[in-house]
Protein backbone atom coordinates (compact mmCIF):
# COMPACT_ATOMS: atom_id res chain seq x y z
CA UNK A 1 0.00 0.00 0.00
CA UNK A 2 1.13 3.49 -0.74
CA UNK A 3 2.05 5.87 2.04
CA UNK A 4 -0.06 9.03 2.34
CA UNK A 5 2.70 11.18 0.83
CA UNK A 6 2.77 9.05 -2.35
CA UNK A 7 -0.97 9.01 -3.04
CA UNK A 8 -2.00 9.62 -6.60
CA UNK A 9 -5.03 10.93 -8.41
CA UNK A 10 -6.63 9.52 -11.57
CA UNK A 11 -3.30 9.82 -13.32
CA UNK A 12 -1.11 7.27 -11.56
CA UNK A 13 2.07 9.38 -11.80
CA UNK A 14 0.51 12.62 -10.59
CA UNK A 15 0.34 13.44 -6.82
CA UNK A 16 -3.06 14.22 -5.37
CA UNK A 17 -2.80 17.59 -3.57
CA UNK A 18 -6.18 17.34 -1.80
CA UNK A 19 -5.16 14.21 0.07
CA UNK A 20 -1.82 15.64 1.13
CA UNK A 21 -3.44 18.73 2.62
CA UNK A 22 -6.17 16.84 4.45
CA UNK A 23 -5.43 15.39 7.88
CA UNK A 24 -8.54 13.19 8.21
CA UNK A 25 -7.64 9.48 8.09
CA UNK A 26 -10.80 8.40 6.26
CA UNK A 27 -10.03 10.78 3.39
CA UNK A 28 -6.45 9.51 3.23
CA UNK A 29 -7.69 5.94 3.24
CA UNK A 30 -10.21 6.74 0.48
CA UNK A 31 -7.54 8.39 -1.68
CA UNK A 32 -5.18 5.46 -1.17
CA UNK A 33 -7.90 2.99 -2.20
CA UNK A 34 -8.74 5.18 -5.19
CA UNK A 35 -5.11 5.11 -6.32
CA UNK A 36 -4.85 1.34 -5.80
CA UNK A 37 -8.07 0.80 -7.76
CA UNK A 38 -6.78 2.93 -10.63
CA UNK A 39 -3.59 0.87 -10.72
CA UNK A 40 -5.56 -2.41 -10.72
CA UNK A 41 -7.76 -1.16 -13.55
CA UNK A 42 -4.72 -0.13 -15.58
CA UNK A 43 -3.13 -3.57 -15.10
CA UNK A 44 -6.39 -5.29 -16.03
CA UNK A 45 -6.74 -3.24 -19.23
CA UNK A 46 -3.13 -4.04 -20.16
CA UNK A 47 -3.74 -7.76 -19.56
CA UNK A 48 -6.92 -7.74 -21.66
CA UNK A 49 -5.15 -5.93 -24.48
CA UNK A 50 -2.31 -8.45 -24.38
CA UNK A 51 -4.77 -11.38 -24.49
CA UNK A 52 -6.52 -9.84 -27.49
CA UNK A 53 -3.21 -9.49 -29.34
CA UNK A 54 -2.30 -13.12 -28.58
CA UNK A 55 -5.73 -14.27 -29.75
CA UNK A 56 -5.22 -12.48 -33.07
CA UNK A 57 -1.89 -14.25 -33.57
CA UNK A 58 -3.28 -17.72 -32.80
CA UNK A 59 -6.66 -17.34 -34.51
CA UNK A 60 -7.53 -20.60 -36.31
CA UNK A 61 -8.85 -20.79 -39.84
CA UNK A 62 -12.58 -21.05 -40.40
CA UNK A 63 -14.35 -24.36 -41.00
CA UNK A 64 -14.51 -27.83 -39.48
CA UNK A 65 -11.09 -28.97 -40.66
CA UNK A 66 -9.38 -26.06 -38.87
CA UNK A 67 -10.92 -27.07 -35.54
CA UNK A 68 -9.76 -30.69 -35.67
CA UNK A 69 -6.35 -31.73 -34.41
CA UNK A 70 -4.86 -34.35 -36.74
CA UNK A 71 -2.00 -35.78 -34.66
CA UNK A 72 -2.16 -39.56 -34.42
CA UNK A 73 -2.51 -39.67 -30.64
CA UNK A 74 -5.33 -37.14 -30.61
CA UNK A 75 -7.09 -38.97 -33.44
CA UNK A 76 -6.79 -42.23 -31.51
CA UNK A 77 -8.23 -40.69 -28.33
CA UNK A 78 -11.09 -39.11 -30.31
CA UNK A 79 -12.02 -42.37 -32.02
CA UNK A 80 -11.80 -44.20 -28.67
CA UNK A 81 -14.28 -41.73 -27.18
CA UNK A 82 -16.64 -42.44 -30.06
CA UNK A 83 -16.06 -46.17 -29.63
CA UNK A 84 -17.25 -45.87 -26.02
CA UNK A 85 -20.20 -43.64 -26.98
CA UNK A 86 -21.37 -46.18 -29.55
CA UNK A 87 -21.38 -48.99 -26.99
CA UNK A 88 -18.06 -50.68 -27.86
CA UNK A 89 -19.15 -52.33 -31.13
CA UNK A 90 -16.97 -54.72 -33.15
CA UNK A 91 -14.55 -53.13 -35.64
CA UNK A 92 -16.63 -53.76 -38.79
CA UNK A 93 -19.82 -52.49 -37.18
CA UNK A 94 -17.99 -49.44 -35.80
CA UNK A 95 -16.56 -48.59 -39.22
CA UNK A 96 -20.09 -48.61 -40.66
CA UNK A 97 -21.28 -46.28 -37.89
CA UNK A 98 -18.36 -43.91 -38.48
CA UNK A 99 -19.21 -43.75 -42.18
CA UNK A 100 -22.84 -42.93 -41.32
CA UNK A 101 -21.79 -40.26 -38.77
CA UNK A 102 -19.95 -38.30 -41.41
CA UNK A 103 -16.94 -36.05 -41.23
CA UNK A 104 -18.40 -33.58 -38.73
CA UNK A 105 -17.68 -36.01 -35.87
CA UNK A 106 -13.96 -35.64 -36.54
CA UNK A 107 -13.53 -39.41 -36.93
CA UNK A 108 -12.77 -41.21 -40.19
CA UNK A 109 -12.81 -44.86 -41.18
CA UNK A 110 -9.00 -44.90 -41.14
CA UNK A 111 -9.00 -43.65 -37.54
CA UNK A 112 -10.84 -46.81 -36.46
CA UNK A 113 -7.79 -48.84 -37.49
CA UNK A 114 -5.60 -46.78 -35.14
CA UNK A 115 -7.22 -48.43 -32.12
CA UNK A 116 -5.45 -51.48 -30.63
CA UNK A 117 -8.04 -54.13 -31.58
CA UNK A 118 -7.76 -57.71 -30.34
CA UNK A 119 -7.02 -60.47 -32.88
CA UNK A 120 -10.66 -61.13 -33.72
CA UNK A 121 -11.57 -57.44 -34.11
CA UNK A 122 -14.38 -57.71 -31.58
CA UNK A 123 -12.96 -55.46 -28.83
CA UNK A 124 -10.33 -52.79 -28.28
CA UNK A 125 -7.50 -54.00 -26.05
CA UNK A 126 -7.98 -51.77 -22.98
CA UNK A 127 -4.52 -52.54 -21.53
CA UNK A 128 -2.85 -51.35 -24.73
CA UNK A 129 -5.08 -48.28 -24.82
CA UNK A 130 -4.11 -47.33 -21.26
CA UNK A 131 -0.40 -47.66 -22.07
CA UNK A 132 -0.78 -45.10 -24.83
Amino acid sequence: MAAPDTLTSNNVNEPCPEALQCERPEVLRFERRKAERALRIKRMKDRIEKEKEEAKLTKPEEGVSAKINYSERVRMMRVYEWYNRCGMPPRDNFKERVIRMGYSSGVTEEDVDLLPWNNSGKRVDLKMMLKL
